[in-house]
């Protein structure tokens, strides 16, 4: 049966961020596998150049990155797209990078990696249905 949540779900588009070639495929292999549109960039100011000519549902970003950091992105999407939901990712496991992207800086969820991939497709699937 046709379910139309669903079909939003799949048609979502996703733009993951991360210096990490192995990790941004891997996520993006993931997400496709789930029926989600998926656009990788390299760093921060590859994912400005893309979200300048096109329109993201969501944007999972690492903070540490060459060029243009994740806070710095995030920041930037915030302002600029402040319809696109965030989820920052980190392998730096210190509280305040949890505490900032959250509380200050505006992202919906903060993944430490590694993260197990049930939580990644879950975290990705309640963002996305957020108001």
């Amino acid at each position: 049966m046709w379910n139309e949540k669903e079909a939003q779900k799949e048609q979502a588009k996703i733009l993951i961020v991360d210096d990490d070639f192995i990790l941004r495929q891997f996520m993006a292999t993931v997400l496709l596998s789930c029926g989600y549109i998926c656009v990788c960039a390299e760093d921060g100011l590859a994912a400005i150049d893309l979200l300048k000519n096109d329109s993201f549902d969501m944007m999972i970003s690492d903070i540490e990155m060459p060029r243009l950091n994740g806070l710095e992105l995030l920041s930037h999407v915030k302002n600029s797209y402040p319809e696109t939901k965030i989820i920052m990712i980190s392998g730096k496991q210190r509280p305040n990078d949890a505490m900032g992207c959250l509380s200050t800086k505006g992202a919906h969820h903060f993944l430490a990696k590694p993260f197990p991939v049930s939580l990644f497709l879950s975290t990705v699937s309640t963002i996305l249905h957020l108001p």
